[in-house]
């Protein structure tokens, strides 16, 4: 039976992903914290490596990305979800099949992958319809709504490529290509599902916290454009074992995405009328400038000295750079507000003029989030640094640090939900 659109408004759908984030990222850090952050010295290649990996980026980072993306999509287009009954489904699938593939890949079960790969996917296509469908229900286009599109099209491509090399670990029909599927994989998920969602939905988010209006918006424009090309350009060429200059072409044009999107930042804040969004929003937009300077600095190093867009070792560390001090801290800066609101909205909303409810503020105190989020950020610094300096038991320090700060910091946010 096909789904039918739904006007109901607003639902708890979100606060699942929201929740169920929350808990694999606190279960990422308690496993961190009691094996001395044994992950820093397994090799990229270790089954336990790809299933601490798994669990960050699809368990905490994409569960984190669908819930907000259900929950902001009602904010944007003011229609609910197509379907609340698909998304239903569609929590459960990736659920099972995310557990079951972080737990493949410890076990270095190759028959679990492959099972598990299917079943997480199987969810995926099921968030990309109920996505996609509410957004040609209502039509409405701009920056926003078409980095949304151009994001869970992205993970769509993620998912495919992710499920092409867990039936490879069972089957072997890649042979040498293995590693070409997995440089696409990176390129669709990381920089295209997590880039363009996070720009397109800041395109919001950023003038409400800063009580933005009236900025000029052209610039994103050309944002979606480059960064779409970038990722495009940059799948291609690792699935098609294309020249390497082939990818830092994709790199320059996503630095290209990220001055453009910089400038974005800055005409919104140009228009601000609050002194301050929250400290977990400025964290967020120092990330990206800080991103655009790293990135920019590499595609140039790189024109200077060619060897290193071929050194495994030095797309690791801009990999790290990506997670570390991109991915993570935007995700987490973004949550300081996110996670307050769903929570006061769906106690409280209903009750405000009826009887006496918190406000905002009280959900969880800034001086605690620019506390806990300063010392995280110092200590994903640190292990950045760390990383580089190719200190093993330096980064195991610095991991260590950094994982019993993420557990604080998000014990923190988790707190809202006993209020």
């Amino acid at each position: 039976m096909i789904p039918t659109p739904s006007a109901a408004g607003p639902s708890r759908l979100p606060l699942r992903f929201l929740l169920t984030g929350i808990a694999m990222f606190l279960l990422f850090q308690i496993a961190s914290v009691a094996t001395g952050a044994g992950w820093t010295g397994l090799s990229p290649r270790h089954p336990e490596g790809w299933s601490a990996a798994h669990l960050m980026l699809l368990g905490f980072a994409a569960m984190i990305a669908m819930g907000a993306v259900y929950q902001l999509i009602f904010v944007v287009v003011q229609h609910s979800i197509y379907s609340e009954r698909l998304g239903k489904w569609q929590y459960a699938l990736f659920l099972i099949g995310l557990s079951g593939l972080t737990t493949g890949f410890f076990m270095g079960n190759v028959a679990v992958i492959a099972v598990f790969a299917t079943v997480a996917f199987s969810g995926i296509i099921l968030f990309v319809w109920n996505i996609a469908a509410t957004l040609f229900t209502v039509k409405v286009w701009n920056s926003i709504t078409l980095s949304a599109l151009g994001a869970v099209f992205f993970l769509f491509f993620t998912g495919l490529t992710g499920l092409g090399m867990g039936l490879n670990f069972r089957f072997a029909f890649l042979g040498m290509s293995h590693d070409q599927w997995l440089g696409a994989h990176l390129w669709f998920g990381l920089v295209g599902w997590f880039g363009l969602l996070i720009t397109g939905f800041s395109y919001k988010m950023l003038p409400m916290f800063f009580l933005s209006h009236g900025h000029n918006e052209k610039p994103s424009r050309f944002t979606l454009a480059l960064w779409s090309a970038a990722v495009v350009t940059g799948a291609v060429s690792s699935l098609l074992g294309l020249s390497k200059w082939m990818q830092w072409t994709a790199l320059v044009l996503l630095t290209m995405a990220l001055a453009a999107y910089c400038v974005q930042i800055h005409f919104i804040i140009r228009k601000k009328h609050k002194k301050t969004p929250g400290f977990g929003i400025l964290v967020a937009v120092w990330s990206t400038f800080l991103l655009t300077g790293a990135a920019l600095a590499f595609a140039g190093f790189a024109v200077w000295n060619p060897a290193v867009l071929s050194e495994q070792s030095v797309y690791a560390f801009v990999i790290s750079l990506y997670l570390w001090n991109w991915l993570a801290p935007v995700i987490l800066g973004y949550m300081s507000k996110i996670v307050p609101f769903l929570w006061w909205t769906l106690k409280y909303g209903d009750k405000v003029g009826k009887e006496k409810t918190p406000v905002m503020a009280d959900m969880v105190k800034e001086s605690h989030v620019k506390v806990l989020l300063s010392l995280w950020l110092a200590a994903a610094l640190a292990l950045l640094g760390c990383t580089a300096a190719g200190s093993s038991l330096a980064v195991q320090i610095a991991a260590g640090v950094w994982s019993v700060l993420s557990l604080g910091y998000m014990l923190l946010l988790a707190r809202v939900f006993t209020r």
